[in-house]
């Protein structure tokens, strides 16, 4: 498997010709030292489930390859109704799939399952990787909510009247054709998760100087109840524990249908991705580092110790036509994404491999950085600066190489009063683990704590977490290995849970509500981390759904209660 090599001739042919530059020849010769190492690692050592990585994950459980329920459960286990973008949680719980159209079909199955005793919960983009999105009974897509009803007035501000089902994306280009755009800079990373669920999990974009968390923009919500009655809130007017609990609300408290979203006049970013050393990052610190910039985060590559700066400032200057953020979706051949699998296998066993694996992807991002255009004969071009509207700069597609490879994301956010101390402890940990991650690096984002709702994760609730101050976003995408035993898949995981673990219990994190694990928010619970905020939320539920339509396991653990139907 000569895949290394075959990447570096494809890469260095194919998309910069002949050019020869340090790092045209750094990377080459990084990728053929990665080349060599992995040959001797397929000779002498081997690796479980390296004969599995190329098949599980088509979603077809084929025995005749070996694979099972239990080295590949994403393909061979049965009644699976709804699955992570990852295919690592995986739901069986729903006997029942109903698609509706309207707000008052939701409401009348949400009365019919009442009548038959079930539970109920929506869906969406299907982003989210924890088990917050599985329950028992009956689901409801919400594929059919697409449509962007207006630009209106309300509470003095204008904003944009949607349903949930529209995406984050969808709605930023509507709004950019006639000359708006989202508050803030709240756009993920990912931009084709729904409006819906990032308000239910309460994700962010990355900003320090604006709002950058879509639940702290909302005006006003259209919610069906655990009854099946469809209420209409403006937040004006509405008790604020009810209104903050929806805008944040895990799907605990009804399924909600349309919102209001505050807008303001579009403007354009010129974003700038430059390269530094992981020393400098931590001499001037990571939030004086972003200080100006309207919106960035860094990717940082713990392994070699070198850190990719993504900064956009607000600026008059015109767009680039066709200009466009790539930096999830990187330009990786067809013919090499298998053996690319088989790669990062042979790295889950062997850290050396990966750690050179960190190495290639540092000098890949620096030769194709993920700022993108695309010229005139369909040729893409790749850019270290590039003006373009701010939601196309700051958000990007996903792989479509993502189907069949399996990644978990560990996200903690830390408040700004620790995050330089937790930046050199994570450093630390790093550091004596032999920690490499090959995939983006640590993704390290900012937001601004505010308190919109009771329970996303980066509300303000004294202490620690002051409003206003600048919420710190660490988080690891890993690499999940086919085929580990139990064993085998703890010791390689033990890092990642060390790093969650620090985070939350010395430095007053908490984990991102669509990412980790579950033991993660177990301990926010009994750390008391959202302070009297899921009091407030228990409350919200009495109120919407005292009987627990929208119950699931997940809110149980979290310690909410219902009461018996």
């Amino acid at each position: 498997m000569k895949f290394v090599l075959i990447l570096a001739l494809s890469y260095t042919t194919l998309t910069w010709g002949q050019i020869t530059t340090e790092d045209t020849i750094n990377f080459e010769a990084s990728v053929v030292q990665c080349n060599q190492q992995l040959t001797q690692f397929e000779i002498l050592k081997g690796c479980p489930g390296v004969n599995l990585v190329v098949s599980c994950g088509n979603l077809i459980c084929e025995p005749h390859k070996n694979e099972s329920t239990l080295n590949c459960p994403a393909d061979c286990l049965q009644n699976v109704t709804v699955r992570s973008y990852n295919n690592i949680v995986l739901c069986q719980g729903y006997n029942e799939v109903q698609i509706a159209y309207s707000t008052q079909e939701v409401a009348d199955l949400v009365k019919r399952a009442v009548m038959e005793n079930k539970n109920v919960r929506a869906i969406g983009a299907s982003h989210s990787a924890t088990e917050t999105m599985c329950a028992k009974g009956m689901l409801i897509p919400m594929d059919k909510f697409k449509t962007i009803i207006g630009i209106e007035e309300l509470n003095g501000r204008k904003v944009v009247h949607t349903q949930a089902g529209v995406t984050i994306f969808e709605i930023s280009e509507w709004l950019e054709e006639r000359g708006y755009a989202l508050d803030g800079l709240p756009h993920m990373g990912f931009r084709d998760v729904t409006i819906g669920g990032s308000m239910a999990t309460g994700s962010h974009g990355s900003t320090a100087k604006h709002h950058g968390v879509i639940s702290n923009i909302v005006e006003a919500i259209q919610v069906v109840d655990g009854q099946g009655e469809i209420h209409n809130y403006n937040k004006a007017q509405t008790n604020s524990t009810i209104f903050k609990g929806l805008s944040a609300s895990l799907g605990l408290l009804g399924i909600v249908t349309e919102v209001k979203l505050r807008i303001q006049p579009k403007f354009n970013l010129g974003v700038a991705v430059t390269y530094h050393t992981q020393s400098e990052i931590l001499k001037n610190g990571l939030i004086n580092s972003i200080k100006d910039c309207d919106y960035g985060h860094f990717n940082w590559f713990p392994g070699i110790q070198k850190v990719m700066k993504t900064c956009g400032k607000k600026t008059t200057e015109e767009e680039t036509p066709g200009a466009n953020n790539e930096l999830l979706s990187p330009q990786i051949p067809d013919f090499v994404v298998n053996p690319f699998k088989k790669v990062l296998q042979y790295g889950a066993c062997y850290s050396d491999l990966m750690c050179m694996l960190e190495q290639v992807r540092w000098f890949q991002n620096k030769l194709q950085p993920p700022l993108v255009v695309t010229d005139e004969n369909g040729k893409k071009k790749f850019k270290h600066y590039l003006v373009g509207p701010a939601h196309r700069m700051a958000s990007s597609h996903l792989t479509k190489n993502q189907q069949g490879f399996f990644q978990m994301d560990w996200e903690i956010a830390v408040p700004a009063s620790r995050a330089e101390e937790a930046f050199k402890a994570i450093s630390k940990h790093i550091e004596e683990n032999a920690t490499c991650l090959p995939l983006v690096g640590v993704f390290i984002r900012f937001a601004p704590s505010e308190d919109e709702t009771l329970i996303a994760h980066t509300v303000s609730t004294g202490g620690d977490w002051k409003k206003g101050e600048t919420a710190v976003f660490f988080e690891m995408p890993v690499y999940i290995p086919i085929g580990f035993d139990q064993e085998t898949f703890k010791q390689y995981e033990k890092q990642y849970v060390d790093f969650a673990r620090m985070l939350i219990s010395q430095y007053s994190g908490r984990p991102h509500w669509g990412k980790n694990r579950q033991w993660t928010f177990d301990m926010i619970v009994d750390k008391k981390a959202y302070g009297k905020n899921l009091d407030l939320f228990q409350e919200a539920i009495n109120q919407l759904d005292p009987k627990g339509t929208f119950a699931n396991d997940f809110g149980k653990g979290l310690g909410f209660q219902w009461k018996q139907k």
